[in-house]
């Protein structure tokens, strides 16, 4: 198909309407006065005067003006992983954009690009490759004034028609399965084709369908701005991608995003700071779609977020000074969750330098992340080996969030999935704010007995290593230095003890293993961010549970008390029907219990699950 303003050797057909953008008609409307270009003669037949007019109009705005105050090129914010050529392309294309003239050998690379890509990418998982095509089409398509200084006519021409080719093509894209590539190439190319090339019809067109999209795009992909899990990484390029294009559609006097889709591209902002570490990055995310982009926060916040978010960014990842009020400096709650986005994040604080989780539970795969200060002590997927009686657990569903809860003193998610022969697993993270403490725990319930081999793995970060004790059975997670006291409180502290499995660490993961005979098993793991305590005396033992002044066996309930300088906490898990129970002089009977005791031996709840 080709553009309505398709030159032929003497004729091209592009008129004003009378809002002063073209109409396609080939004929100006009458008693309507000359355009800057009708009054320097006929557009339709002197390229060169085409292409003058392209790089010299005020109107619509060129790129430099659009995205004013970017020193990083604007299609290079944040993206997934982009090929050195493919980058080194983008790069030359958006310095030629913004620089308002020809850059380099582009003109000489057009041809040869044209004739490689002649058309989509047949679908792929490889969402990084997708992308680099789509980059690589929103690169030549806003540098399209500028390259009209340097292109021979019928190639300009055959490039605006094949990147409109290209948009109509990616409306067929499906939004959930390949979101950023149709969300690039339906939605922010024919918006940008519209803004830069208003005077030609078949561009003008563009904008109102490719605003629809990209508004649908935002509802679909987006709760309270969180992205599903499995487009994680997808995150900071898509929220990219909006900024881009909202920042045309304000040039072309116009608002993209209002009502609801624009909060969520507020909430947006905020998770791009909740998903964050301490250096900006964004957790269980490696390369440069994951790498922080101030450039991008910047133009986002002002467009959605506001100087609420501006506040939380220097605190976040350092962009700024924090203002000297304290109320400003933590305007919403550090965590967050998403039972559609499968997806959970648990934060002690605002502040950079403090805990923090990022839990992700899609496809039966549950994937986490542990920050702690500047160091990323584990990231990626969790492995799970569950056998009974010789016989491996295979997963049975996915896994579905069965808790969550956030106040001003924990932060409690629980996840449930079903195994074969029916037995389940259930998994708990409580992360405490003021005490700086983690506890990952695990309960393996069944319907029968038998013996139970349990192995849970944590991938450990690059430069991460494990240190055990020598006579005790706890160890220290580190870098450079010793980062968190990891606890397994179902194995007896002394060695010399004979205990029902260990804590080690195999190459680049750090893995509990248990073994027990019954109806069910508790694995929990604490760990303590807290160096200041790292010196001090600890402590923890399995405590005596009773019911009816029975005592209870493994299987039915357990509790521990565990002591760590001049903190001292106690827990418990149900694992068997709701019953009244007592340990350590409490009485509960509830599923779940997590408290501290206070200095007169009192206890402080921190979390408290109710049997259902």
């Amino acid at each position: 198909m080709s553009t309505t303003a398709q030159p032929t050797p003497n004729t091209q057909k592009i008129s004003q309407s009378k809002n002063g953008r073209k109409n396609g008609r080939g004929r100006k409307p009458k008693g309507k006065s000359k355009t800057a270009a009708d009054r320097n003669g006929s557009l339709v037949d002197d390229w060169p005067q085409w292409s003058a007019h392209l790089t010299k109009r005020k109107t619509p705005a060129s790129m430099e003006r659009i995205f004013r105050g970017s020193k990083r090129p604007p299609l290079l914010w944040s993206t997934p992983g982009v090929a050195p050529e493919s980058a080194a392309l983008i790069e030359s294309l958006q310095r030629t954009a913004l620089k308002g003239r020809l850059v380099g050998d582009l003109a000489e690379q057009l041809a040869p690009w044209l004739a490689e890509a002649d058309g989509l990418p047949a679908p792929t998982e490889d969402a990084a490759r997708e992308a680099e095509f789509a980059l690589e089409c929103l690169a030549w398509c806003y540098a399209l004034p500028q390259l009209a200084q340097g292109v021979e006519q019928k190639l300009w021409w055959r490039l605006v028609d094949h990147l409109l080719d290209i948009a109509a093509d990616a409306a067929g894209l499906s939004v959930e399965e390949q979101p950023l590539a149709c969300q690039l190439l339906a939605g922010e190319l024919p918006l940008a084709l519209a803004t830069l090339l208003p005077e030609v019809a078949r561009c003008q067109s563009q904008a109102s369908p490719a605003g629809k999209l990209l508004r649908r795009g935002v509802d679909a992909l987006l709760d309270t701005g969180l992205p599903q899990a499995r487009h994680l990484a997808l995150h900071r390029p898509l929220l990219a991608c909006w900024t881009r294009c909202a920042l045309l559609a304000d040039r072309r006097g116009a608002a993209l995003f209002k009502g609801q889709t624009k909060e969520q591209l507020a909430g947006a902002v905020q998770q791009m700071l909740r998903l964050s570490r301490h250096n900006g990055e964004q957790a269980l995310v490696e390369g440069e779609g994951g790498r922080w982009s101030k450039e991008l926060f910047v133009a986002a916040s002002r467009l959605f977020g506001g100087a609420k978010d501006q506040v939380r960014a220097a605190l976040a990842v350092g962009l700024g000074r924090a203002p000297a009020k304290k109320s400003a400096r933590f305007p919403g709650k550090p965590s967050d969750n998403s039972e559609w986005a499968e997806l959970a994040v648990l934060r002690s604080s605002w502040d950079r330098r403090r805990d923090s989780v990022l839990a992700t539970f899609h496809d039966r795969v549950m994937a986490a992340e542990l920050n702690c200060g500047r160091s990323t002590l584990w990231s990626g997927p969790l492995e799970t080996r569950i056998a009974v009686d010789g016989v491996v657990l295979e997963p049975a569903d996915d896994w579905e969030e069965i808790c969550w809860s956030a106040d001003e003193d924990v932060d409690y998610l629980e996840l449930e999935m079903k195994l074969a022969k029916g037995w389940k697993v259930q998994r708990q993270l409580v992360l405490t704010r003021q005490d700086r403490t983690l506890l990952a725990a695990d309960a393996l319930l069944g319907q029968r007995r038998g013996k139970i081999d349990y192995r849970l793995s944590l991938p450990l970060r690059d430069g991460v290593s494990f240190a055990p004790a020598d006579e005790s059975n706890e160890g220290y997670l580190g870098d450079t230095d010793h980062r968190a006291l990891v606890l397994p409180l179902a194995l007896p502290e002394w060695r010399r003890e004979r205990g029902p499995g260990e804590l080690s660490a195999d190459g680049d993961r750090l893995t509990l293993s248990l073994q027990a005979e019954g109806t069910a098993l508790y694995a929990p793991l604490l760990f303590d961010f807290k160096p200041s305590r790292f010196k001090s005396p600890f402590t923890w033992r399995r405590l005596t549970v009773a019911e009816n002044l029975a005592i209870q066996p493994a299987d039915v309930a357990v509790g521990y008390r565990v002591q760590i300088a001049s903190r001292q906490w106690l827990l418990y898990r149900s694992l068997a029907a709701a019953a009244p129970r007592t340990l350590l002089g409490q009485h509960l009977a509830s599923e779940f219990y997590y408290g501290r005791f206070r200095q007169d031996g009192e206890v402080d709840d921190l979390i408290e699950v109710e049997n259902e």
